[in-house]
Parts: C-alpha cells; structure tokens; sequence
C-alpha cells in the first residue's frame, strides 16, 4: 500500500531486475534505474573465457569484450622439474605461438637435460638384460626395404643427439612420414605431420625420455632372437599368456591408438595382428617383456579407456 503524498516507495527486499550487462540488481529495492553512468554495476563479470572456461574475475564492464583472463595457472617443464606460475592468457599465447600444438610453455633448462641423461643411463643399466622388440610392421619394413630403415634412424639419431628440441625434417611421401612416426616411439620422439602435399613432412619433439633406443631397427633385424612374431609365439604358451599378454577390445581400438597410448613402453611389448568379432569389435592381443611392464601398461590402458572406449583384460589360455 502506498501512503498519500508519498512519492518514492521502497521495501527491505532485493531489487532484483536484470541489467542490461546480464547481472540482476543486487541493491535493496530503491527508486530510480538501477544503474546510471555515475553509479554502474559493480558486480564481478563471471562470464566464462571462451578460451579457457574461466570465470572473469574483473568488475563488471558492460557488453564489452572480457580482457584476457587473468588466472594463475602453474605450469612445468616437460621433465617436472621447474615451475612457473603465469596467467592463463599468457599461457595460451605461448602455445598459439608455439610450433605445434604440443608447444612448451614452460621449457626444460641445462640442470633437466643433466637430469634426464643421468636418468637415461640408470634406466639402460637396469634393463640391458630385458628384451627390445620393434612392432611386426617395422620388421617388415627393415626386412623389405633396410636403406629406408637406415635413412629414417640417421634423421632420428641426428635430432636426438643434436641441441635442437624441435626439428621439422625434409617433406617426404607418404610411407617415408609412416615410418619416422612409428620409429620416433623407440626413441621416445613426439613426430607429428606438417604442412600441406607435396611439402608434406615430418616434426620432431624430443621429450623428457628422449634417448637412442638399445638396439637400432637396422641391427636387430639380423638377429632372428629379436624377430616379434616369433616373441609373440613365445608368450602366447599357455605358461605365460595369462601373465604377460593383456587383450584390447573395441570397435574404435587400433594399432597406431595402442602404440601410442603405450609410447612410453616402446620397445617393452608387441602387438599382435588383430581378430575381428561378428559385431565388428577388434580384439588386440599384447604380449609384454616381463609381467611388470604388462602391469604397468594395465594401468595406462584403463586411464584412457573410457575416453577412447575399449575394454582392457587379461588373456587367457
């Protein structure tokens, strides 16, 4: 009820009326527009960052564009080792003015690679008693084509040996590309496409394991101990496979996806030629060095399943 004579009514409730920037007045209930140039929304934007999904964080500034967002975000080294805290912005502009798109924001310095070679090395003298297999793709290309072989692991020792952190090689044709991709794992090398046909070629990443694999492709092809089709037979006795051979399933599941997810265990396992259901579903058979790499390729596989969808199990006799 309004009293007579009484020109400006107000209550104790909340004004509540949206504003034209998209906040609802947080005033108590008044007279008069809720917002004016000499008295503007004061609220936080918290529109999310397009870029980001960070909420603004600055005052309120109408219908105009939010400024770059301003979070902190902690980022490392590709090694762990060092630590930086930078805004969000700042963040994602190093990764747009990066290489590609695996671009460092934060790189390694000379105490990493003093790190990491010393790393190297431990992990070579502990397992220089434990088997080193290339796919069965690889050793059919060594067998078939061995300068191509030879051509591929020149570029790869000569990167991994060299300063560089990241090297775009010639462009190369397409089973040229195919082979530095897979022969970048054993070396633990990031290898991506570039550019368009007939430029196409090849960029190389080194990460915090990069090193020269034990044995070269090119080598161990003259080894028939080393041959993966007959490990793969070796594992599949009814004595091992349950314990040293897992089996990835899906309808999506391939190779080149398992090679990769198990980049870090290169050399370590061997994937077996798939066997197609009747729905369609691939079943990959993996045979493994020792029953601590399968177990540990256990884990990767399940952490990345549910994105990828596929089942991970163990095989059976």
């Amino acid at each position: 009820m309004q009293l007579c004579g009484v020109a400006d009514v107000a209550c104790e409730e909340e004004c509540g009326i949206e504003l034209p920037c998209r906040h609802f007045c947080d005033r108590a209930c008044h007279s008069g527009p809720c917002v004016e140039e000499a008295n503007p929304c004061h609220q936080q934007c918290d529109q999310r960052h397009e870029e980001c999904g960070h909420r603004c964080a600055k005052p309120c500034h109408g219908t105009t564009p939010c400024p770059p967002c301003s979070v902190y975000l902690r980022c490392t080294c590709n090694c762990g080792r060092v630590t930086r805290s930078l805004p969000c912005a700042k963040v994602g502009k190093r990764k747009a003015e990066g290489p590609n798109k695996f671009a460092v924001v934060v790189p390694c310095d000379d105490d990493c690679l003093f790190t990491r070679r010393l790393d190297v090395l431990t992990s070579l003298s502990k397992t220089k008693s434990e088997k080193f297999l290339y796919s069965l793709m690889l050793w059919d290309a060594a067998q078939q084509d061995s300068s191509a072989v030879q051509r591929a692991e020149r570029q790869l020792m000569n990167f991994v040996e060299g300063n560089e952190s990241v090297v775009s090689l010639p462009p190369a044709n397409a089973e040229t590309r195919a082979l530095v991709h897979s022969l970048a794992k054993y070396f633990h090398v990031h290898s991506e496409g570039i550019d368009r046909e007939p430029h196409r070629s090849c960029l190389l990443t080194k990460t915090s394991t990069t090193a020269p694999p034990p044995v070269l492709l090119s080598d161990a092809v003259r080894d028939a101990q080393m041959d993966p089709l007959q490990f793969l037979m070796q594992r599949a006795k009814p004595s091992l496979k349950g314990k040293l051979c897992l089996v990835v399933s899906g309808h999506n599941v391939n190779e080149i996806l398992l090679a990769s997810l198990l980049s870090d265990l290169a050399g370590r396992f061997v994937i077996a030629p798939p066997e197609v259901g009747k729905d369609g579903a691939r079943s990959f058979l993996i045979a493994f060095t020792t029953h601590k790499r399968a177990e540990e390729a256990v884990k990767k596989l399940q952490a990345s399943s549910s994105q990828h969808i596929f089942t991970v199990a163990r095989a059976t006799a």
